[in-house]
């Protein structure tokens, strides 16, 4: 007869004459799990009385022997079974059954947290095998980018709002070019004016060679009246060092063809006239402007730029 281990499975074929009427215990070889086994119930056949043979003495007297070793001997049986039982054949082979031994574990909780301890692994039964799942560590969100354009967007809102609501702070600075260009910044030398409509050109005079012209217009950005405005014109080179420097009073400005006619000390005295052409000097009303030129000559090859800014004022009367 076939037998099955209930905890792992494993099937035996035992002898049915080796276990007693009332049944007996196995021991599984594999897991080592005590079951119990009933013996399969006998097919009934029908016999004659004339072909029931008489028992004999010894028959008899083996009955109450076999009950005597059900009760007395069933630790031999056990041995026997467990002899046969790892005769037959399981379900898995017999390597695979001393893998599945488990591991003594009797030690582990006395072990410190630093120890380690080797345990065997069981052999698994075939089937699918799952890796082990690795728990990725969740990239940290950077915050760098949304900083730098919240720095950019603040420094041209304050850009923004300083050449809208006090431009007399920016001085200009503009490439040396042959007519207008858009100006740079700079430290402001005089918050209370400010310059527009600033160009420069070169100018051929007859007697002095080629002169650079810087025009444009000072505004007065302050509450009061203000007089005797001066600015300051620096040319710079390729390396954005000054090479030049000059100034002059605004009001006083003639136009290219007296330039090319007139000589250099006339030029000096035009721009020293602090009170300006027709006195538009003396008194510059609150936003109101007067133009301004400042003439150079003899100028190096090497020049990149040039910066012009307010130098001077004193707050007049009405």
């Amino acid at each position: 007869m076939f037998v099955e281990c209930v905890k792992c499975g494993s099937i035996y074929e035992i002898e049915q004459t080796l276990i007693s009427p009332e049944g007996a215990k196995a021991r599984c070889s594999v897991c080592g799990n005590v079951f119990a086994i009933v013996p399969d119930a006998p097919v009934p056949t029908h016999e004659s009385p004339s072909e029931i043979e008489p028992p004999l003495e010894e028959e008899l007297q083996g009955e109450d022997a076999a009950a005597t070793l059900s009760s007395r001997d069933i630790d031999e049986l056990l041995k026997e079974l467990d002899v046969s039982a790892g005769q037959t054949e399981s379900k898995e082979p017999q390597d695979d059954s001393k893998e599945m031994a488990m591991p003594d574990d009797s030690g582990l909780d006395k072990l410190r947290a630093t120890e380690q301890v080797n345990v065997t692994k069981a052999k698994t039964r075939s089937g699918a095998h799952l890796k082990p799942y690795r728990f990725e560590p969740k990239p940290r969100k950077s915050y760098a980018g949304t900083v730098i354009l919240l720095v950019l967007l603040f420094c041209v809102g304050a850009a923004g709002s300083v050449i809208y609501f006090a431009p007399e702070m920016i001085p200009w600075k503009i490439p040396f070019i042959d007519g207008s260009g858009k100006p740079s910044r700079g430290k402001p030398a005089v918050k209370l004016l400010g310059i527009t409509e600033l160009k420069g050109a070169f100018v051929d005079s007859q007697s002095l060679g080629r002169l650079f012209v810087i025009r444009g217009m000072v505004v007065n950005r302050s509450t009061k009246h203000r007089g005797s405005i001066m600015v300051r014109a620096t040319i710079l080179d390729d390396k954005g060092r000054a090479v030049r420097s000059a100034q002059s009073y605004a009001g006083n400005t003639i136009e290219d063809s007296e330039l090319a006619k007139a000589d250099m000390p006339g030029i000096l005295s035009l721009m020293g006239n602090k009170t300006g052409k027709d006195n538009v000097n003396v008194s510059v009303a609150p936003g109101a402007a007067i133009p301004f030129m400042v003439v150079f000559e003899s100028l190096p090859d090497n020049l990149s730029e040039f910066a012009v800014e307010p130098s001077s004022s004193v707050e007049t009367g009405n």
